[in-house]
């Protein structure tokens, strides 16, 4: 393997410039070309990266022996075309969430990997932050306890995205990969869910959903593109603690909550609850770019032959997550009272 890793980044919408400043300033890594439909993209970047190849053609990535790998941040519709014949022509793949749309684009993916002997990788950011690292240090350390329920809250004011995606695929998947991760990757044996399309119709701006597991352990997911707020938690109950996991805050995100209740009945068989409120700890997390970390640890999967912490497989299982979801949802039958 090359000193550096060659890199190119296949799309410049929302998350593509985010992509392109990290992979330039990693010292691991070349970034040799960007590649957008969409010329005028190019413009507002061109001065700070001037020893990058801009094209418009996706046969230039393609068919450039030089780069090892692409970091994909198109339309999620296209996510598993553009990813297959980057595999096909031998160049790993980081794949910004959603991972691709359907489970058999995922499987597709994971296959042609395997048999190529390349890395294909989720882009679930979240996973990489120092919240939810420590997060999931403190309840595998067993300080939380048992847990039994999670809440998420992902709500803000646009942003209403194209007839391909709609409120599910773009929010739930960050709060999904969360939910699994805390979970050791167990996937849910129930889903209840609903939306609600108030613009566009048939593309849902709001949805609730309840994922069920096995020990009796529930998450409730709520996003929202037409809330006037924007919102950004996650929290986890346990037997013995609570941890709240704020990302609007800017200092303070992780909390860690000494409450809880516990349960018990009288003689007569009636339900008893008491109420435990202690201290609120405030712990320490790592201050990194959660998107640096990401490509950093794809580069070290690459030149390490290491499997990644998000692989084709955790994509697949958010994926399938989601689609579930969907499936829940089409489902759904309103009823009204007569």
């Amino acid at each position: 393997m090359k000193d550096k890793v060659v890199l190119a980044v296949v799309g410049l919408g929302y998350w593509g410039p985010n992509l392109v400043r990290n992979a330039y300033l990693n010292h691991e890594v070349r970034l040799k070309t960007i590649c957008d439909i969409n010329p005028a993209k190019f413009d507002n970047i061109k001065t700070f990266y001037n020893s990058v190849v801009f094209t418009q053609n996706l046969e230039d990535v393609y068919n450039d022996a030089e780069i090892d790998a692409v970091l994909i941040a198109t339309p999620p519709h296209i996510h598993h075309s553009v990813a297959k014949k980057c595999l096909e022509h031998g160049k790993h793949v980081l794949i910004e969430k959603p991972f691709t749309g359907k489970c058999d684009e995922a499987l597709d993916l994971i296959k042609l990997a395997e048999q190529k002997n390349l890395i294909v990788f989720a882009g679930h950011t979240f996973l990489y932050t120092g919240a939810v690292e420590k997060m999931k240090e403190l309840i595998d350390s067993g300080e939380v306890g048992d847990i039994l329920h999670i809440h998420s809250s992902r709500l803000n004011l646009g942003r209403f995205q194209n007839g391909n995606t709609n409120v599910v695929l773009d929010l739930m998947p960050h709060d999904i990969s969360m939910i699994l991760h805390i979970l050791n990757n167990k996937m849910p044996k129930k889903i209840i869910a609903s939306a609600q399309s108030h613009f566009t119709p048939r593309v849902e701006d709001t949805a609730n959903a309840t994922l069920v597991f096995d020990g009796n352990i529930s998450a409730h997911l709520q996003v929202s593109w037409i809330n006037p707020w924007k919102v950004r938690t996650f929290t986890v109950i346990g037997t013995k603690k609570m941890i709240v996991f704020d990302d609007t805050e800017t200092t303070e995100k992780i909390k860690v909550y000494d409450m809880g209740v516990a349960s018990s009945y009288s003689n007569y068989g009636e339900f008893l609850a008491s109420y435990r409120y202690g201290d609120t700890f405030i712990p320490k997390i790592k201050s990194h770019e959660a998107l640096w970390a990401e490509i950093n640890h794809f580069v070290e999967c690459i030149k390490n032959g290491k499997k990644p912490l998000t692989d084709g497989k955790n994509g697949y299982n958010v994926v399938k997550v989601v689609n579930d979801i969907q499936k829940a949802i089409n489902l759904e039958r309103a009823w009204s009272p007569e």
